[in-house]
């Protein structure tokens, strides 16, 4: 376990799990996906924070480390955050740019290499079963197309703009039609 950092957040407590041990969680609502969990065993912190459930924009300091390595994510740590106080002023020196609650470098955004390393193997897979085929007769040719896919995935998206329609051209609604058997409101399939 590695040494801990002192941690500040601004949100408010949505509510506590009680844990094994004399543990209690309590979740703290920042603004983003996923509340932050804090955890303590002292009976005055817990007394502290339970009074603020409920109540915007409270100050929460905590410590966080490193706890037991992450089997989902192989090289990453699951985060200990235990809770240290309740109120106080805010440290902005305490707290990410981004408004989160972790310190460090911020996880790489979604796609990037990986996404372009499926991208290429779903390619692949597509044009292997062609290859001998009229379409793709050998391999150079498959080749030839992986290849020219290969550049198309990664162009950027250009949305098309839609020419604009005068008002006449607009189409104008119009009324429903019962069917020669006519139906019900009540019914479910109109025939």
């Amino acid at each position: 376990m590695t040494d801990s950092t002192r941690m500040q957040a601004t949100g408010k407590c949505t509510g506590e799990m009680v844990k094994q041990n004399d543990w209690s969680e309590f979740h703290i609502d920042i603004g983003k996906q996923y509340p932050i969990k804090l955890e303590t065993k002292l009976d005055n912190l817990k007394q502290e924070a339970r009074a603020q459930i409920g109540v915007e924009d409270v100050v929460w300091t905590y410590d966080e480390s490193d706890g037991a390595p992450n089997p989902n994510r192989p090289g990453t740590f699951y985060k200990n955050r235990r809770l240290h106080s309740v109120g106080g002023p805010l440290d902005p020196s305490m707290t990410r740019k981004d408004g989160g609650s972790q310190p460090g470098p911020t996880p790489p955004p979604s796609g990037g290499a990986r996404d372009e390393s499926i991208e290429r193997q779903v390619i692949v897979k597509a044009v292997l079963p062609l290859i001998g085929t009229e379409i793709i007769p050998d391999w150079a040719t498959a080749m030839a197309a992986i290849r020219e896919l290969d550049e198309f995935m990664g162009q950027p998206r250009v949305k098309a703009q839609e020419p604009e329609k005068s008002a006449s051209e607009v189409p104008k609604p119009t009324a429903a039609v019962a069917p020669a058997g006519g139906y019900q409101d009540d019914d479910d399939i109109p025939f």
